[in-house]
Order: C-alpha cells, then structure tokens, then sequence
C-alpha cells in the first residue's frame, strides 16, 4: 500500500514540478499544415481583446484597424505578423502594433518595432 500512495504522490508532484504558466497560448485553431491568412486575421479581435484583459497592450488597441496580416521570414523561422494601425494613439511611434503567430496559431508576442 505505501508503494502505491509513493507511486501517486511521485506521479502528482512531477505534474506541478514540470508544469508551468509560461507556454504561449494557442490562439488561432489551424489545419495540422499550419494557419492561412484568413485564420490568423480573423483571430486578430480576440488576440487584440485577451491581450487587453491581461494589460499586455492598451484596451484601445481593440478597436483598431488591422492594416495588414503578412507571413514573415525570421532567424528561428516564419510568422504570422499583423499589424494594427491606430490614429489616436499620441506617440507616432506606438501608432503600429505588431503581433507575432507562430504558423501553428500560437501567440508569440506583440511589440511596436515589428521585429
């Protein structure tokens, strides 16, 4: 029995040793061939909005336009890269914003450079 309850327990804790938050969270749902154009801009308003609520970007950036969705070659590889354009945004250079989708649909980052 205490082989058992061992067994269990060592099961468990490697569950939470290993486990971690820091994943990139799948956000565009993609053929097993990788994600289309189409897919990753109409996925753009839920990204833009789940950013919002995690304060990663401005809540105003929800209802900015999408300018362009392009597949970018990167030193590690390919990426969606959406860009977003809002006027109203005071600094020039924060008036683009850029989001990075790994062609699977995963959530790599955003930023105002575009690299």
């Amino acid at each position: 029995m205490e082989k058992v309850i061992l067994a269990v327990l060592m099961m468990f804790s490697s569950t939470f040793a290993f486990g971690h938050a820091s994943h990139a969270p799948k956000v565009v749902t993609c053929a097993a061939s990788g994600c289309t154009r189409d897919q990753v801009e109409q996925a753009i308003p839920a990204v833009v909005e789940m950013m919002a609520q995690k304060s990663t970007v401005e809540a105003s950036w929800t209802s900015a336009k999408i300018e362009k969705v392009e597949l970018k070659q990167f030193p590690k590889g390919p990426e969606w890269v959406t860009t977003l354009f809002d006027i109203k945004q005071k600094d020039k250079a924060k008036q683009r914003l850029y989001i990075f989708i790994t062609p699977k649909g995963y959530l790599n980052g955003a930023n105002y450079t575009g690299n």
